[in-house]
């Protein structure tokens, strides 16, 4: 599937592949879950971008994710002090 959105352009080839380019130019080659938080990402957070890819979003596992977001935090946290 291909997905545009202004300057930004998604091509999803299976759940687990895909390539992200912005502005003409490809920028992430890989894993589709992680290249469309990016695509999400280069849209500002549009909401109907969001809503385009709810179903994959609420599908992945969160608990592995969510504790490598709990992890970035801490050292994000401690670089600041």
């Amino acid at each position: 599937m291909r997905y545009k959105h202004n300057d930004s352009e998604l091509n999803l080839t299976n759940s687990a592949k895909a390539s992200l380019y912005d502005k003409g130019k490809l920028i992430f080659k890989g894993d589709g879950y992680i290249a469309i938080k990016m695509f999400i990402k280069l849209s500002g957070n549009n909401k109907q971008v969001i809503k385009k890819f709810k179903q994959q979003l609420d599908q992945r596992e969160h608990p592995k994710w969510k504790q490598q977001d709990v992890k970035l935090e801490h050292e994000v946290k401690k670089e600041n002090e």
